[in-house]
């Protein structure tokens, strides 16, 4: 099946470092066989552990490697760019922050893109998440009812 024919779906995720979303995402991407979906995954942060796996299964990765100190302000004018390119069918955010951008993307760049977001974290206690998490998931609240599908992990 040729790229062209198939659903572009692009996943933003925070990072692509050792953990169980970043795990979830690259065991899904990377075990589908003769699918009908053409993945391509944003990280927001820089190179993970995962980045190499994905792109070796074929899969376009693009890292901004956000930070507080730095912007990577021409990574997030290429990757925005392939995002107009392929006008995916399906933004899929991983986790508060991918989630939120996620939003934004579809907002600003493809607003007939339907919206899933994942959450893979359960909440326990907001005072113990950093205040820019805590931020970002009061910003997830207020949006929530703007994506097609939330997913979730778990009941809490």
């Amino acid at each position: 099946m040729k790229k062209n024919s198939l659903i572009p779906v692009l996943h933003v995720i925070t990072s692509l470092n050792v953990g169980g979303a970043e795990r979830a995402i690259t065991s899904l991407l990377t075990q589908q066989e003769g699918g009908k979906y053409y993945n391509i995954v944003l990280c927001l942060r820089g190179q993970g552990r995962f980045v190499r796996e994905l792109e070796e299964s074929g899969i376009e990765v693009y890292c901004w490697g956000l930070s507080f100190r730095s912007m990577a302000i021409v990574a997030i004018f290429k990757s925005i760019r392939r995002v107009c390119q392929i006008e995916p069918k399906i933004i899929h955010g991983w986790m508060y922050h991918g989630n939120l951008v996620g939003f934004l993307i579809r907002l600003c760049f493809v607003r007939k893109s339907a919206l899933i977001w994942n959450v893979r974290h359960s909440l326990i206690d907001i005072e113990l998440e950093k205040i820019s998490t805590r931020c970002v998931i009061w910003f997830n609240k207020l949006l929530s009812r703007t994506p097609d599908q939330i997913i979730y992990n778990s009941k809490v």
